[in-house]
Formats: structure tokens, C-alpha cells, sequence
């Protein structure tokens, strides 16, 4: 019987959110509303997520998907006995 092997797929969050407040601010008082801002844009599908890579446990090795759509080409990064590799993979 073979066994599907699991990866990990890494994902990234590419919107942003802005909080209107008074000029001279500190944006660390700022955070739990733009928090808040993020969850209500996540409830109804406003923010943008793209999966940014992939990584091989077993290996090593990351697949980095580059280009706007993150799926024209990928770099290969994975550690060796001397040092880390990287290749483009097409």
C-alpha cells in the first residue's frame, strides 16, 4: 500500500487594511483594529491570500513560486553538505 506523502504549503497574506487616526499617532495602539479590520475582511473574502511556497520535510528543500502569480517559475532552495543550493526550475 503506498502512502501519500504531506508537504507543507505556506501561504501568505498579501492585502493590507488602513485605520484612520488623529496625525502623530503610535500605530502600536492601532493594532487590535486593524486586527479586527483583517478578521471582518477574512469573513467575507476581501483579503487576498497566495500560497508563497512549498517545503519538503523529508528533503529539505523549499519551492518558492515567484511572479505575479506566484506560479510562472520557482526557485529550489535546499540545504546540502555545503551549504544551501538554488536553481530555477521552469
Amino acid at each position: 500500500m503506498s502512502t501519500t506523502k504531506n508537504i507543507s504549503y505556506d501561504f501568505e497574506v498579501t492585502s493590507f487594511v488602513g485605520i484612520e487616526a488623529p496625525e502623530g499617532t503610535d500605530p502600536e495602539t492601532l493594532t487590535e483594529q486593524a486586527a479586527e479590520e483583517f478578521v471582518r475582511r477574512f469573513r467575507s473574502n476581501e483579503a487576498e491570500i497566495q500560497c508563497f511556497q512549498t517545503y519538503d520535510h523529508d528533503t529539505g528543500f523549499n519551492t518558492v513560486m515567484l511572479g505575479p502569480n506566484r506560479g510562472a517559475k520557482v526557485l529550489i532552495h535546499g540545504a546540502t553538505s555545503t551549504g544551501a543550493s538554488c536553481g530555477y526550475n521552469e
